[in-house]
């Protein structure tokens, strides 16, 4: 990138920072929050490298606190939607805390399920390279 390019972008990341609702940013932070969390509990399928259970709380736990806000930014649905998600990352941590994840599933057995993608209206959400 040239110093022109970097200029710009950093220009138009301040410009943008004047407009972004706060509210767009807290539904960003939950859903980056929510992947994040179930990859560290290492389940995710190609994710088991990524296993670090401390970080899992700390999402958990920042969820949960997060929950008092986005009540008064979305729907009831979305909300009940965001406190399942929320049980179900629990419900992971509790099984990656039984012990390490296995290296490959048992012959027959089911591959572990990918992050889910939760059901919260998208922010369109400007980063410096990307589109919003």
């Amino acid at each position: 990138m040239s110093e022109d390019e970097a200029r710009a972008a950093q220009a138009a990341a301040a410009e943008y920072m004047k407009r972004v609702p706060i509210e767009e940013v807290v539904i960003s932070t939950v859903q980056t929050l929510i992947e994040l969390g179930y990859r560290r509990t290492g389940l995710v399928q190609g994710a088991a490298d990524e296993r670090d259970l401390p970080q899992t709380e700390v999402a958990i736990e920042a969820l949960r606190a997060l929950v008092r806000v986005l009540e008064r930014v979305l729907d009831a649905g979305s909300v009940t939607a965001v406190r399942g998600e929320i049980a179900q990352l629990q419900l992971a941590y509790a099984r990656a805390s039984e012990g390490p994840p296995a290296e490959a599933p048992a012959e027959g057995a089911a591959p572990e399920p990918e992050a889910p993608s939760v059901d919260v209206p998208r922010p369109k959400i400007w980063t410096p390279g990307g589109e919003g």
